[in-house]
């Protein structure tokens, strides 16, 4: 192996390793003491605004309001989750 491939694949792991430290920081910043983001806990159960405060509504989900940005407890989703149908 010449040095400029050396060079190369040493380029192309440093560029993985990036992405891979990105996509870590990214899911940590998500997931902030129990809580998430509205945007992702609507991904999570893929379901749009109106299904999601009907679920607010009804208590299934627990949120908190600071500014514009709504927090979702990760674990009301949990239970969501676990209290649907086992069968299709």
């Amino acid at each position: 192996m010449d040095k400029t491939s050396s060079t190369q694949d040493d380029n192309l792991n440093y560029k993985k390793l990036y992405e891979l430290m990105k996509e870590v920081l990214e899911n940590l910043n998500s997931n902030i003491g129990g809580w998430v983001i509205k945007k992702r806990a609507m991904a999570i159960l893929d379901y749009g605004d109106t299904k999601f405060y009907e679920f607010v509504k009804d208590g299934k989900l627990e949120i908190r309001k600071i500014g514009n940005r709504i927090f979702v407890k990760f674990d009301s989703i949990i239970k969501l989750i676990e209290s649907g149908s086992p069968n299709l």
